[in-house]
């Protein structure tokens, strides 16, 4: 295998990585919040990728009401197994390798984003064009990000929200927050409190632990 091959191989690997985390890392968030994740630390942003208690875990913002609230949500998300198996190899011995051969893919360079393309990260453009190609391509429609968004909140509202029965009514539902929006825009549009996602802790990698191993 040539270089070319090789580097060929590895952004196609990203795209079939980007399409894992953002179906199999819980409810899906908003495609920016996962196409702009970072394993590395820039001059002035932390890195999204952790490790907690021996489990992969990366940790989404949510921007779209910081105008209004003065404040980024963090949203952390488990992936399966398998999943983030793939993602340590990738990023322990496939990604040193790859920016060995090309310069163009180094820390400095790509700022540290785990996909990254023509100097800045991928976009919602890039992963609609993953899921049409992916999944679309085998149900027989043009299948897209937003598409996925309805159709995963969907489901879950209608099938898993009762694996929450007995909490707290006054509480936000965690399957809403994890999808970025209130219970309450939920209900109106298609229990934990949102200021849950104020800040990392105890208790939000908890709750949304058990989101995401479902």
């Amino acid at each position: 295998m040539g270089v070319g091959d090789y580097e060929s191989a590895v952004k196609t690997f990203l795209k079939y990585l980007l399409i894992l985390i953002h179906i199999m890392g819980g409810q899906p968030g908003r495609a920016i919040e996962i196409t702009t994740l970072r394993y590395a630390n820039a001059m002035q942003s932390m890195r999204n990728i952790f490790v907690k208690d021996g489990q992969l875990m990366i940790v989404t913002e949510y921007h779209k009401s910081t105008v209004v609230t003065d404040q980024v949500k963090l949203i952390p998300r488990f992936l399966p197994e398998r999943v983030r198996k793939l993602l340590v190899v990738y990023l322990a011995d496939v990604l040193p390798f790859y920016q060995l051969m090309n310069r163009k893919a180094s820390m400095l360079r790509s700022k540290g984003f785990l996909w990254f393309k023509n100097n800045k990260p991928w976009d919602t453009d890039d992963l609609t064009k993953a899921l049409t190609r992916e999944i679309g391509s085998r149900i027989g429609f043009r299948f897209t990000t937003a598409d996925y968004r309805h159709i995963a909140v969907a489901i879950d509202r209608r099938d898993v929200h009762g694996l929450n029965d007995g909490m707290d009514p006054d509480e936000e539902d965690a399957h809403d927050l994890l999808v970025s929006h209130s219970t309450t825009m939920a209900d109106k549009m298609y229990g934990i409190r949102g200021n849950v996602l104020k800040s990392l802790s105890d208790r939000s990698m908890t709750i949304f632990r058990k989101m995401t191993n479902r």
